[in-house]
């Protein structure tokens, strides 16, 4: 179920629109540690899932390239404006989960 609002911040369309593409367990509640510099927090479900796709996203082969002379692909141009929506949610909802795992 996608919320309507997130820590009394109200869910644009946008990110109700990314919401529904990820699959949010709602069982889940544990510690999340960043590769990089191993601090950790403690993420809910749609948080991780959230995370998931930010991570995942970076691992597309294409993810470091420069563009290709015929342009991104519409699958591709999707990917990355997800992407940003969740980077934009983790700095709008979770702060500080933001620093310890992504910035």
């Amino acid at each position: 179920m996608i919320p309507e609002t997130i820590n009394g911040k109200k869910v644009t369309k946008k990110e109700a629109k990314f919401l529904a593409k990820l699959e949010i367990d709602d069982t889940f509640n544990g510690p999340i540690q960043n590769p990089m510099s191993g601090d950790s927090a403690v993420l809910n479900g749609l948080q991780e899932a959230i995370y998931s796709f930010i991570m995942g996203a970076q691992m597309m082969p294409w993810w470091d390239a420069f563009p290709p002379a015929q342009g991104w692909s519409k699958a591709q141009l999707e990917v990355i404006t997800d992407f940003s929506t969740g980077l934009d949610m983790f700095r709008k909802y979770w702060a500080s989960e933001y620093m310890t795992l992504l910035d």
